[in-house]
């Protein structure tokens, strides 16, 4: 403890200490030369005899480059400094002082402006506006945060007027040019982006923290919880519990914009923090009604019998299924033992476990041959091996053999100006349009009710096509339908028939599956692509007459025959969140 109270220092009076971390305090005091306004200084001297030399000389380093990096950021949304220097060997930072505590505090209610959890739909956008504004402006000074979180975001109290949010604590603070002799895994565990795992960053990882921040703000509790490792897990590999599970108030268009930010590959987010800002402001005008449909078509889409589970079986006639990657087992409770030992270190030592992780849960997994348990008419399931699918190569992939012209190309579905091919939701799908060039679809049901939310051209029959996509997927599967048309309703149901080629990203497996008009199912075709697909891929489908062959990436996979559908609508769906853009139909002979 430096027990400073009393002391001058940086021609400020030090009144009483406030904060504290490792190797510094944070006092409450009077800046003497400035009428002796109230001030927060942050002082550092760090004990030789207590810390190995290396890191005395981080930890000065980090307080200079705080100091420097605060000093040139003023904007309003971000904590002021008023003086820096060293004196008698303590280095210090004069700040103003946040009377009102941090937004961490508020939560709490240890302020005077409390924030009860969950938070209100339009203050959260409000809260998480201002932070986003204070980062793109860091963002653009070529400067990265990475430590956002609600306890270095302070508030700003003033009578009758809106919550104002100040960003602090840039000690961790970097440039946009990450290379470095030493690499570390800095942050705030509940908060970091999954790339920080490996000593990378970039504005996106802020964004994705704020994401994260916004989450919390919306549901009362963070996407991951539990300890160190199992938070760890969620940001690598985990899929967060549906915001609108959790808090209905949220507008799905909100949720979706989240979830979106909180996508693993960093790429895969919106193009900057203030994009998401602005998604999120427009989520709360987007509406909660989901487009009109006919009145035959009311339900959303059962995803096939055969596919719950989605996993080997190795039994067929008891139907015990394998234990799918990552979810249980053996496998499982080695993970929770490996990372009760490696991350009860240290976070910053956990480079090493996140790339051994990496190595089992990306291990490829093959399908085998298992009885389908779906009934009605279905075909013999054709197992194929696995299939090598890599990246797409630049521009769209050429079109295969057989296709004709093109019937249309629909660059955002039911965001497309107009609509004018009168795209339509089923009662589940929840759409968001970030741009004039995409769509975000996210289903809005439980994923325990594995049912697809579906966006249909109900507008448009073909006998024969070549249907196509460019996808990104953010959970579950993304699937491409065909050949759709009303089946028989059984009680409150509407059964859509047709066939529904289906890719899951996260896991590298697809299917081609059918639905008649009593909402049975069967699967088709059905395996595993060898090699992990880029975060953005396109998906197609090829129609004509019985013959139907589903493409990843121009690449077409193993041809399968039936012929229970011979025309219909064509649609695009997910089970999860996935992004659509220039969705296309062509004739095919």
């Amino acid at each position: 403890m430096l027990n400073l109270e009393g002391r001058e220092l940086g021609g400020c009076r030090l009144i009483r200490k406030i904060g504290e971390g490792g190797m510094g305090e944070v006092y409450l005091a009077e800046q003497i030369r400035v009428g002796n306004r109230q001030v927060a200084v942050k002082v550092m001297r760090p004990d030789p005899g207590a810390y190995d030399p290396q890191t005395v000389e981080d930890a000065k380093r980090r307080f200079e480059r705080e100091a420097a990096t605060l000093g040139k950021l003023e904007h309003p949304n971000i904590l002021p400094v008023y003086d820096s220097g060293v004196e008698d060997e303590y280095f210090y930072i004069v700040m103003r002082y946040a009377v009102d505590g941090s937004l961490a505090d508020c939560i709490r209610g240890r302020s005077r402006r409390k924030l009860t959890l969950p938070a209100d739909a339009t203050l959260t956008v409000e809260i998480v506006s201002q932070v986003a504004a204070a980062l793109q402006f860091t963002h653009d000074q070529g400067i990265v945060h990475r430590d956002v979180k609600p306890a270095n975001v302070l508030t700003q109290d003033i009578s009758g007027a809106p919550w104002r949010m100040l960003l602090a604590d840039f000690g961790v603070a970097r440039g946009l040019d990450n290379t470095s002799q030493r690499t570390q895994v800095t942050g705030t565990i509940t908060y970091m982006a999954p790339e920080q795992f490996h000593g990378q960053y970039s504005p996106a990882t802020d964004q994705y923290a704020l994401a994260v921040m916004t989450y919390q703000l919306l549901a009362g509790r963070p996407p991951f919880e539990g300890d160190m490792g199992a938070v760890m897990r969620g940001h690598m590999n985990g899929q967060p519990p549906s915001l609108r599970t959790l808090n209905p108030a949220v507008p799905a268009a909100i949720e979706a914009a989240v979830m979106r930010a909180l996508a693993k590959e960093p790429g895969q987010r919106f193009p900057s923090v203030s994009a998401y800002a602005q998604a999120l402001q427009s989520g709360l005008h987007a509406g909660e009604t989901p487009p009109a449909l006919p009145p035959d078509i009311t339900s959303p889409i059962k995803l096939p019998d055969s596919a719950t589970p989605r996993w080997p079986v190795d039994n067929p006639a008891q139907g015990q299924a394998k234990e799918p990657p990552g979810r249980g087992g053996l496998g499982r409770t080695w993970l929770v033992a490996l990372a009760a030992v490696v991350l009860m270190a240290s976070v910053i030592g956990a480079g090493a476990y996140v790339s051994k992780q990496n190595q089992i849960t990306q291990a490829r997994f093959t399908q085998t041959a298992g009885a389908p348990t779906a009934t009605a008419t279905a075909t013999q399931t054709a197992i194929t091996p696995d299939i090598t699918v890599t990246a797409a190569p630049a521009g769209t992939p050429p079109l295969p053999s057989g296709v004709g012209a093109l019937v249309f190309d629909s660059p955002a579905l039911i965001c497309d100006s107009g609509n004018p091919l009168g795209w339509q939701g089923n009662s589940i799908a929840q759409t968001s349009c970030p741009g004039g060039s995409q769509v975000d679809l996210v289903s809005s049901a439980p994923s325990t009710q594995n049912v697809l939310a579906c966006l249909s051209a109900a507008g448009q029959s073909q006998a024969n096509g070549y249907l196509t996509a460019t996808v990104s997927s953010q959970s579950g599967w993304v699937v491409l339908g065909f050949r759709q048309g009303v089946g028989n309703t059984g009680g409150n149901t509407t059964y859509t028939t047709g066939y529904y080629l289906e890719v899951n990203a996260q896991q590298s497996q697809y299917e081609l599956y059918k639905v008649n008009n009593a909402g049975k199912s069967a699967v088709i075709v059905a395996g595993s692509l060898e090699s992990a697909l880029p975060p953005t891929f396109q998906m197609a489908a090829l129609f004509n007459g019985t013959t139907l062959t589903a493409f990843v990436n121009g690449q077409a996979l193993p041809s399968a025959q039936d012929g229970d559908f011979a025309n219909g609508w064509v649609a695009a769906c997910t089970n999860g969140s996935a992004t659509f853009s220039h969705v296309q139909l062509y004739n095919a002979s």
